[in-house]
């Protein structure tokens, strides 16, 4: 029995399990647009990859779970919403529980024109955390960090590894752009290898841009012409202010280049 907001009840409902309690959880956030899901391909395939890391099983093939994700859509009225898979074990030695939700879209145009303000968390991420290569349910302090930096009035924390080398933050991959290259750090640096950024890297060579994935040095921050960060929900977000340093939007030259073929992508 478990007593829930005061009132006595069985605990069968996977809820109130253990596993739920624990973070036993895996799940993928995307962008649904005119009842399309976004790279919903690349989302189901890292899903499961993260499924066969951490032993759990679901009942679902890869093509079952895709068209329930369609079955879904068909029921959003929304233009615009982000979607959710998330695999809950709730049971031990049985299937995982599938729970699929849309919400409201959180960005607007107008934060893509003023850009997003972002701070460096004093929070060390080890690079041999296994939990950093996948999208756990493990989530309260990247929620934690991006609470502190929002009270400060920036819109997103990056995170340092422990050789002070640029990782990620607490729900976005980021670019660097320092003369003309653009700079993002490999995924061993302990960072979440996002479908967004993956694709971004993709769209910028076959650009004739260099793109240079590798260790990349705090001081980065300091020095960078231009900076963006990537997530299925963000797309790409130019960054217009690092903790006290502003940005010249006016002069970026890659970081429009990259968003327009983005959205040209997104609306195809």
């Amino acid at each position: 029995m478990i007593l829930y907001n005061g009132q006595m009840m069985n605990n069968n409902s996977s809820l109130f399990s253990s596993n739920v309690i624990l973070g036993t959880g895996i799940f993928e956030t995307l962008t649904v647009y005119h009842k399309k899901a976004i790279d919903l391909n690349s989302h189901i395939d890292r899903l499961f990859l993260s499924l066969k890391f951490f032993n759990l099983h679901v009942k679902s093939s890869k093509q079952e779970l895709i068209s329930q994700v369609e079955y879904f859509i068909k029921h959003i009225d929304e233009k615009k919403v982000a979607l959710r898979i998330a695999v809950i074990q709730s049971t031990k030695n049985e299937p995982a529980d599938i729970i699929i939700s849309a919400n409201h879209f959180p960005y607007q145009k107008e934060d893509y024109e003023r850009g997003f303000k972002i701070s460096r968390s004093s929070v060390i991420r080890h690079s041999s955390n296994p939990l950093l290569y996948h999208k756990t349910t493990n989530y309260l302090l990247n929620k934690l960090e991006l609470e502190k930096a929002q009270g400060k009035g920036f819109d997103e924390v990056i995170f340092l590894n422990e050789i002070g080398a640029i990782t990620e933050g607490t729900r976005s991959n980021i670019f660097l752009v320092c003369n003309g290259n653009i700079y993002t750090p490999r995924t061993s640096c302990g960072l979440l290898e996002g479908v967004t950024r993956n694709k971004t890297i993709n769209i910028a060579k076959k650009l004739g841009f260099n793109v240079i994935i590798d260790t990349i040095p705090n001081n980065f921050l300091e020095t960078c012409d231009e900076a963006f960060l990537t997530s299925s929900l963000l797309g790409i977000m130019p960054i217009s202010q690092i903790e006290n340093r502003k940005l010249n939007r006016s002069t970026f030259v890659i970081t429009p280049i990259l968003l327009n073929e983005i959205n040209k992508e997104a609306s195809n």
